[in-house]
């Protein structure tokens, strides 16, 4: 059995490059060969030369007990750009995400970039990204420069994605609670907080009954909806189910998949509550996380079909991984 990690973040140059120019946040600066990164939070993230060395990493995540990973930019967007410079950045940077694939066949996939700010080049760079590179999935910020993933005027890209039938892994990206939730030492838990805003988003703006089909990926063991499934009801007593929706808002929490990504055995087993482990991906956020650690805790809490479904399965059917890209 392959383990398939869904959430690994191998960098390009081309992206940092094209920011180095830029004096206000998003920037960057050449730094001992990598990069330092000025998000529009106020965050500075160092982004080191070894981001960059494929190989490396891959026999890293093979050493690790992974076989194949499915990569993005993650946080990075091309939001701030006006639309003809984002996505032409975009374009380039799937090209470089399909040249990866043919170079590692069977071992690197790579998600696509959108430029969701502008319905029209987002199709048209979804559209370049699965037809014509074989790209066969799309990473999506969870809010587009502080709006909404799921305004109305987004609706027709989210159209197009379900029309092509590829999945969304939605990623955290700098959000408006950011600022507020950051600890003294850097890290911050404003990211999960924002990704579980996008999901629920895109549950009462109607979208997923709109797009019966979609397939999303909610990362880091769904964020903080699990924990909260209960509370996404309105339990009053006499109160409906809203307008836009046809079920109990809770009920679509199993639309989405959600990913192991970092955040612990409690974490996991709640998530595989809620979720069920055919709805589960085994996830490391490499190389911000090591892959063994939450492997070794899947190991250690499923067995039989759940663990096969966690660690290849369900992520060998979301894309399309078979034998025949192994060859």
């Amino acid at each position: 059995m392959q383990v398939v990690d869904c959430h690994v973040h191998l960098q390009t140059r081309t992206y940092f490059e094209a920011h180095v120019e830029r004096v206000e946040p998003p920037c960057a600066e050449r730094n001992n060969g990598g990069y330092i990164f000025r998000s529009p939070g106020g965050d500075r993230s160092a982004i080191p030369s070894s981001h960059y060395e494929i190989e490396a990493h891959l026999e890293r995540c093979a050493a690790n007990g992974v076989d194949v990973v499915v990569s993005s930019m993650g946080r990075f967007n091309v939001h701030h750009l006006p639309a003809s410079r984002a996505l032409e950045l975009a374009m380039q940077l799937n090209e470089e995400q399909a040249e990866l694939e043919r170079s590692y066949p069977g071992r690197y996939y790579g998600l696509a970039m959108l430029p969701m700010q502008d319905a029209q080049a987002a199709i048209e760079t979804l559209d370049h990204a699965v037809r014509a590179l074989g790209l066969r999935g799309v990473c999506v910020s969870s809010n587009v420069n502080g709006d909404s993933i799921a305004a109305p005027t987004r609706d027709p890209i989210f159209r197009r994605i379900d029309e092509l039938g590829v999945p969304i892994f939605l990623h955290p990206t700098t959000g408006a609670l950011e600022p507020l939730m950051r600890y003294s030492h850097g890290h911050s838990v404003g990211c999960v907080m924002d990704s579980s805003i996008a999901a629920l988003d895109l549950i009462f703006s109607g979208m997923l009954d709109r797009h019966p089909t979609l397939r999303i990926v909610h990362p880091h063991l769904g964020g903080v909806l699990p924990y909260v499934a209960s509370r996404i009801d309105d339990d009053r007593p006499g109160a409906a189910i809203p307008a836009s929706l046809t079920r109990r808002p809770s009920e679509y929490l199993r639309r989405f998949h959600a990913d192991t990504a970092g955040l612990g055995l409690g974490a996991l087993r709640m998530a595989a509550e809620v979720y069920g482990p055919e709805q589960l991906l085994y996830a490391s956020d490499y190389p911000n996380r090591q892959p063994a650690a939450d492997l070794e805790l899947v190991y250690r809490d499923f067995g039989g079909e759940a663990r096969d479904q966690v660690l290849h399965a369900n992520a060998a059917s979301l894309l399309g991984i078979g034998v025949a890209d192994a060859a």
